[in-house]
C-alpha cells in the first residue's frame, strides 16, 4: 500500500510540473494514480476475499510515538475499488 501512496504523490508532482506542456493529456497521466489503486486491489484480492486484513505501519515521528497506519479489509477494499474506478472514469472523461 505504501507503493500506491507513493505513486499518487509522484503522479501529482509530475502532473503539476508538466500540465502546461501536456495540455488536456495531463488527465490521462492523472488517471494513473487511481488506476494504481485498482491494480493493487486486483493483486491483493485473493487475500482480501479470505476475510484477512492487510495492515502496514510506518514510524512517522518516532520520538513522539506517532505512526502512520494503513488497514485494508474487505469493505474498505470495496470502497477503494469504487472510488478508484470512478476516479479513472472521471480523468478519462476530462481528457475527452
Amino acid at each position: 500500500m505504501g507503493v500506491v501512496l507513493l505513486v499518487h504523490v509522484l503522479v501529482a508532482g509530475v502532473a503539476a510540473a508538466s500540465a502546461s506542456r501536456l495540455g488536456p493529456r495531463v488527465f490521462l497521466l492523472c488517471a494513473l494514480a487511481p488506476a494504481s489503486t485498482v491494480a493493487w486491489l486486483a493483486v491483493h484480492s485473493a487475500v482480501l476475499r479470505g476475510n484477512e486484513v492487510i495492515e502496514e505501519s510506518w514510524a512517522w515521528v518516532p520520538a513522539l510515538s506517532l505512526d502512520f497506519d494503513v488497514r485494508v479489509d474487505a469493505f474498505s477494499a470495496l470502497m477503494l475499488a469504487l472510488i478508484g474506478g470512478i476516479g479513472v472514469a472521471v480523468f478519462v472523461y476530462a481528457w475527452q
